[in-house]
């Protein structure tokens, strides 16, 4: 059976199928395309290629806040150690006339008349007691106001004969005062007074 016609249709119904048929690939390859693109950007790790990130350890150290605003604290200075003061070796601190013996003494400051008392001399500076080998005194003793004795020697010498000072005198019964005047190899001086009443023990 033969269409009238068909010989003159054949070459352009061929190429609108071609055309056809090459969109519907077209399009259909196009749809792949973009499944795989939307497919590999769902997988893919959402990282940021231009920022690195670096797991910091823990801080147990609390860090203070800085206020921009705020002036800059002045370096805390070391407080400068106090120097003890120099020990003082030349100036005399206490000077004392001590009776050598309390074999005499009656009553607080009375010494019995027919009792002859010896005396010596304690001295100190800053430094502590000054000793006897670098410190002189010199004695008198004075009875009711009247000069008896003098007498030379070193300071410290105490107990029993050979205390320092023992002048062996005769005392009437009233004042007694001894002065002692001390001078050191430190170049310290003092001057001492031991007062009392001398008393008939009878």
């Amino acid at each position: 059976m033969i269409v009238a016609g068909s010989s003159n249709a054949s070459p352009w119904v061929v190429t609108i199928v071609g055309g056809v048929i090459a969109a519907a690939v077209a399009g259909v390859l196009v749809l792949v395309i973009q499944y795989k693109v939307f497919e590999d950007a769902a997988t893919a790790p959402q990282n940021d290629p231009d920022q690195v990130v670096v797991d910091e350890p823990p801080s147990s150290t609390p860090t203070a806040s800085v206020d921009p605003g705020a002036a800059p604290s002045e370096p805390v200075s070391e407080p400068e150690p106090v120097q003890p003061p120099p020990v003082d070796s030349v100036t005399i601190t206490e000077a004392r006339v001590e009776f050598a013996s309390s074999n005499g003494n009656i009553a607080p400051g009375v010494v019995r008349s027919d009792y002859d008392p010896g005396y010596y001399v304690a001295v100190f500076s800053a430094a502590g007691e000054v000793p006897r080998s670098g410190c002189y005194v010199h004695f008198e003793t004075y009875n009711n106001g009247v000069l008896l004795d003098t007498d030379d020697g070193r300071c410290w010498l105490q107990g029993g004969w050979s205390s320092e000072y023992w002048p062996r005198l005769d005392y009437d019964a009233g004042s007694v005062r001894v002065v002692a005047t001390i001078l050191t190899d430190a170049g310290g001086s003092a001057t001492a007074v031991l007062d009392y009443e001398m008393r008939d023990s009878g």
